[in-house]
């Protein structure tokens, strides 16, 4: 019955008046998160780096602007903290599905290394972890150098985390917005924290009573 009942729920963010307000959700999941870092808006642009496919066609994240990336970057080896992090991505990956957002948000995984890593990326991440095909690219880095200050960019200061041991979320324009650091944070608050990115639209009425919370509509059907 839950199961049948969080996919209503989930079902019903690709609605419009499911909307929630963006700092408002930022401020939720800040307080039952402790791992999450929101970035003020409008985000951070990302140092630009050339990237290569499986089949070692050129790519740039720039190529998938308007949509919504959750992104994670694979080790060369995928040990226990990459697989966990592995299940959390095909949590989000199934419950974005379920939300009707699948055409709108985009999973990516970026290797550590070169060439090298792609396998790791491909096989022991997604294959693993049994994420979607069809909604999961693996990339792999062209030049090392430009992949450190990728990564540096993309990590900041994240103390007492790894930059591999975090999930990034990027919006529309290519910014930066959240890391959830760890592996311990709630998949469903990454859900929703995209689909609030996905309604973002500035149309505020400050009259207005405040709107229930989704999480706390979900809870409260449990």
């Amino acid at each position: 019955m839950k199961q049948v009942l969080a996919g209503i729920f989930l079902s019903l963010l690709a609605l419009p008046a499911a909307a929630h307000s963006l700092d408002g959700l930022e401020a939720e999941i800040l307080a039952r998160e402790p791992g999450v870092r929101f970035l003020p808006e409008p985000g951070m642009a990302l140092p630009a780096v050339d990237l290569k496919d499986v089949a070692g066609k050129v790519a740039r994240l720039e190529d998938y602007r308007g949509k919504i990336l959750v992104l994670v970057l694979v080790p060369s080896s995928c040990n226990e903290p990459c697989l966990r992090q592995g299940a959390a991505l095909a949590r989000i990956q199934q419950d974005v599905a379920v939300g009707h957002m699948t055409d709108l948000v985009r999973f990516v995984g970026v290797s550590l290394a070169e060439a090298g890593a792609m396998r790791t990326a491909r096989a022991d991440l997604g294959g693993a972890a049994k994420l979607d095909p069809a909604n999961w690219t693996a990339l792999a880095g062209v030049d090392a150098a430009a992949i450190q200050r990728f990564t540096a960019g993309l990590a900041g200061a994240t103390a007492n985390a790894s930059p591999s041991e975090a999930t990034y979320v990027i919006d529309g324009a290519g910014r930066l917005r959240a890391r959830f650091l760890g592996t311990d944070f709630d998949p469903l608050d990454v859900v929703l924290y995209v689909n609030a990115l996905l309604n973002d639209h500035d149309d505020h009425d400050d009259d207005a009573p405040p709107p229930r919370s989704l999480w706390a509509t979900l809870k409260a059907w449990f």
